[in-house]
């Protein structure tokens, strides 16, 4: 059984999620720590998979088998969606 490895995201693409981002957290707009792949293929780096997310909510988003409602690949999205036009706007 063979393990398939990890993609690194590219400097390009993760450079553009940051910067589409401002840094922030699309959901809080706190600092931004982790890219976030929407579908859970860690090796679908595409940007339309990526969100940069904080801590917490990328917590929120990779959660398992827990009682706490996941912060869905849809909700992230709309969040993304609307932290995008709004940083489109303030530029």
């Amino acid at each position: 059984m063979s393990i398939e490895k990890r993609k690194k995201i590219p400097d390009a693409i993760a450079a553009s999620v940051m910067f589409k981002s401002d840094l922030k957290c699309c959901i809080c707009s706190n600092k931004g720590d982790h890219i976030h792949h929407l579908d859970g293929n860690r090796n679908n780096n595409s940007i339309e998979n990526l969100a940069l997310l904080c801590f917490s909510h990328h917590d929120s988003a990779s959660i398992k088998n827990s009682l706490s409602r996941k912060l869905s690949k849809d909700v992230i999205i709309k969040y993304r969606t609307l932290h995008y036009s709004v940083i489109e706007i303030e530029r």
